[in-house]
């Protein structure tokens, strides 16, 4: 019997929904930890996006997968393990759980010589409100401390240092100049004027702890 090959294009998407295909959270952005590199040791963390249909805070949510940070970091075998040929084996850690108010993860950026971690919200702008109207909700910005001495191995604590009041754009792209003292960050599909326009921003005021005095 002579199989019928079809060679044509397939809208993910649409298969996902009509086919009940199991859903992904869209990995996105990838950044590597300066300090463990400075000991040695590959340590890489990035965000799986996840899905979500309002924004947080919202009384009507049709998906709610929280997105996370995931880290990999490569480690010397234990005396029982073989060694690998490259010679770590990775381990991956779930290193931030997404919840409603921080739903949607998209970019991450290490502050130099503090193991801080930036993550930004790509995520749904509209509110639904207890009374059914709705209201609009900018994407945040966090900014998350390292894995302290405890039981776990996710960061000890999130804090959102902004949120956009223009819910047009997203923020992408965030990088820290050298000191960690300031960054960048882009503001995608930023509309002005009835087009759309990106802006690039410059913070300033990181603090960065001096090793020698804290």
């Amino acid at each position: 019997m002579r199989r019928r090959h079809d060679h044509g294009n397939v809208i993910l998407r649409n298969a996902q929904a009509l086919q009940r295909f199991t859903g992904y959270d869209r990995p996105e952005d990838m950044d590597i930890d300066p300090l463990a590199a400075e000991k040695g040791v590959f340590r890489a963390c990035w965000a799986n996006t996840g899905r979500e249909s309002h924004s947080g805070g919202s009384t009507v949510e049709n998906s709610a997968v929280y997105g996370e940070v995931m880290c990999l970091t490569e480690e010397p075998p234990s005396a029982a393990v073989p060694s690998p040929p490259t010679g770590t084996i990775p381990r991956v850690d779930r290193f931030i759980a997404g919840s409603p108010q921080a739903a949607m993860f998209d970019n991450v950026a290490f502050q130099p010589h503090t193991g801080n971690l930036v993550v930004l919200e790509d995520g749904p702008t509209s509110l639904v409100l207890p009374d059914g109207s709705t209201r609009p909700r900018g994407n945040d910005l966090w900014k998350c401390l390292p894995d302290g001495d405890d039981d776990d191995t996710q960061s000890d604590g999130c804090v959102g240092f902004g949120s956009l009041r223009d819910t047009t754009s997203e923020p992408t792209g965030f990088i820290f100049l050298a000191s960690g003292k300031a960054a960048f960050v882009h503001l995608q599909h930023r509309e002005v004027d009835g087009n759309h326009r990106g802006s690039l921003l410059m913070i300033s005021g990181f603090r960065v702890k001096d090793k020698d005095k804290d």
